[in-house]
């Protein structure tokens, strides 16, 4: 099975370089805000503010963010006409969408920790398309220890589930069709100093139509992105069994 990409499915939303950072008071120390995919907020001791560290390529301020469809695969059963989502729900069972935060982002910080992951989901509430879902439909974040090279490794660190009819609540303007959706841990999670992964955790049940759809980067120059399969193998979005290609899933 070879995965086959991409057809752009939603105007491109522009991100300025305004959005590389955010700050909001934090009572306790050596905590990262995850704002992924894929941005990262460190607290910090001395100021008890929040700095974003960024790891979308901001440096150009045309940087844009969109939502990619799979291509028609007439091999697979299942995905033709329509295969679904990449950064999603697809035909091909996937159940996680990564991304790499390397160590140096919060190189910083001691006893780094995991507070909270954010990201940027797709919904066209007029068309009920993206992500949406019934009661019984959850989305969920996990972080796991790895690194880039080899992807995520063992257990997840850390996990939270939210119902999908809180993830929609972050809808509030249903007029726009790209918002975001903060998961929070109950307890901080720990992460190794070299580098961890943070990932969106997918509903289960498509045949009932439950989606969820996450916004990346158009045509990003690096890839940190990689993805649980169906099989429970993560592979990187570069690999050829995989979309062949660089992937950034993206906040702005």
């Amino acid at each position: 099975m070879i995965k086959n990409l991409l057809t752009i499915a939603a105007i491109a939303l522009t991100c300025g370089l305004s959005a590389q950072t955010g700050r909001s008071a934090k009572a306790s120390a050596q905590q990262i805000k995850m704002n992924v995919l894929p941005q990262v907020v460190a607290a910090k001791t001395a100021s008890n503010t929040c700095d974003s560290i960024v790891t979308i390529d901001l440096a150009n301020p045309s940087t844009t963010v969109s939502i990619f469809t799979a291509l028609s695969d007439t091999n697979t059963p299942g995905c033709s006409p329509k295969a679904g989502y990449v950064d999603g729900n697809n035909c091909y069972g996937d159940k996680e969408k990564a991304n790499f935060n390397a160590g140096t982002l919060y190189g910083s910080l001691s006893n780094a920790s995991v507070t909270a992951v954010k990201v940027m989901l797709y919904r066209d509430a007029a068309n009920s398309a993206g992500t949406q879902g019934g009661v019984n439909a959850t989305v969920g974040a996990k972080i796991y220890n790895g690194s880039l090279a080899g992807g995520p490794s063992g257990a997840a660190l850390g996990t939270v589930s939210n119902p999908m009819a809180t993830v929609l609540a972050s809808h509030v303007n249903t007029a726009q069709n790209f918002f975001f959706h903060e998961f929070t841990f109950v307890t901080p999670v720990a992460v190794q100093s070299t580098g961890f992964f943070a990932s969106i955790v997918l509903p289960t049940n498509t045949a009932a139509g439950d989606t969820a759809v996450i916004a990346s980067q158009v045509s990003p120059a690096s890839n940190i992105g990689f993805e649980l399969w169906s099989n429970d193998v993560w592979y990187a979005y570069t690999s050829t069994s995989s979309w062949n290609s660089n992937k950034k899933a993206s906040i702005c």
